[in-house]
């Protein structure tokens, strides 16, 4: 018989996943969108001029369940060169928002959950191989994650390094894909890899920015979608802190050509590593996709089972509970998955020690 090759595994992260980053490290800063939102209102009366210049349309901004992506559509497509302006300027003010939430964070933040996932594929018996990251994030913790356990970030075109952490490197390491685009690529050609905050002007950042038509069929977005096609040719793709919402249209159309159309007729799995509920209503809106929900992976549910302290009487109790334990938004969600992982792994006797000790240390810390 023939060496059984690795699980070939791909993740896809969104602004949850950065969330829960920022959670573990005890920082109080929000970043999902919800926070941005007040984030853009709160700028937006601060300002006698900005608040002036949206005097017509604050109702669409001060409404609980407005969406800022969808106002920033519909104001674009209006037809009005008032509200193409409004658009814009709400943009500039989306970027702004988020770097400086980012910045909060410090110089010195380590992203330990990004980089203890990477390092956790560095442990052969593991059986697993990274074979690329896709994320909808643009601030760059993923990369400096990915910077702790390798020697650079491949992020699949070319590029002239400016940056002063961030290394680029186009060996042995896997592909890093920016579907958005990110705010420290500044663009010229090649692009500039810059540190963040210093690139000014909102026009020279390269990135897709907010809206429920994301146009990616331009350079170097053709590119970068392009290669996630290839990455998709994976068996498991991993979805960390992304909740497919219909403003990523473009990108659950990717999803389903590739998990549909592959070469070998196999579909990957898509594993949703997130709150049971938002499992459920992911999969309740796209029916057409092969997921495995967050209660149906067997480490989560083991360490569930751990965590309640007590035997089921049969499998239906035992899986309500593990349900009704996944739901609680307590949890950070990608901690315990990846602390799963780990216990999984010391359970079954294997050595989880890789040589930078990232993933060994976080466990030893959990623990």
């Amino acid at each position: 018989m023939g060496k059984r090759e690795n699980t070939r595994v791909a993740y896809l992260f969104g602004t949850g996943a950065t969330q829960a980053e920022v959670a573990y490290g005890n920082k109080n800063v929000g970043l999902l969108m919800r926070d941005i939102k007040d984030g853009i209102r709160t700028k937006i009366k601060a300002s006698n001029a900005l608040t002036k210049r949206f005097k017509k349309v604050m109702n669409d901004l001060i409404d609980d369940k407005s969406d800022v992506e969808q106002l920033i559509t519909l104001y674009e497509a209006s037809g009005t060169r008032e509200h193409k302006r409004l658009a814009n300027e709400l943009k500039i003010i989306f970027r702004q928002e988020i770097q400086e939430r980012v910045q909060k964070l410090g110089l010195d933040f380590f992203p330990t959950l990004y980089a203890s996932l990477i390092d956790m594929h560095e442990i052969v018996a593991l059986k697993e191989s990274i074979v690329g990251i896709l994320t909808i994030n643009y601030e760059s913790l993923l990369e400096t994650g990915v910077m702790a356990v390798k020697d650079g970030v491949d992020y699949s075109i070319v590029m002239t390094n400016e940056h002063t952490t961030l290394k680029t490197c186009y060996k042995n390491v896997f592909p890093l894909l920016k579907m958005h685009g990110s705010f420290n690529w500044k663009n010229a050609f090649p692009i500039v890899l810059k540190d963040d905050g210093k690139i000014r002007d909102a026009d020279d950042t390269l990135w897709i920015p907010p809206g429920a038509e994301k146009k990616h069929d331009r350079y170097p977005f053709d590119i970068l979608w392009g290669r996630a096609m290839e990455v998709l040719e994976c068996d498991i793709l991993r979805v960390i802190g992304c909740s497919l919402n219909r403003n990523d249209w473009q990108l659950i159309s990717l999803l389903h050509r590739t998990q549909k159309t592959r070469m070998d007729r196999r579909q990957y799995e898509i594993e949703l590593i997130d709150y049971a509920d938002t499992c459920r209503s992911v999969q309740n809106n796209y029916n057409y996709l092969q997921f495995r929900l967050i209660s149906q992976i067997f480490e989560v549910r083991e360490s569930v089972i751990g965590s309640l302290g007590r035997s089921f009487r049969n499998k239906e109790k035992e899986s309500k509970a593990i349900e009704q334990f996944l739901e609680n938004k307590h949890l950070n969600m990608f901690d315990f998955w990846l602390h799963a992982k780990g216990e999984y792994l010391n359970n079954s006797g294997i050595s989880i020690r890789t040589a930078k000790k990232i993933f060994e240390n976080y466990m030893d810390v959990r623990d």
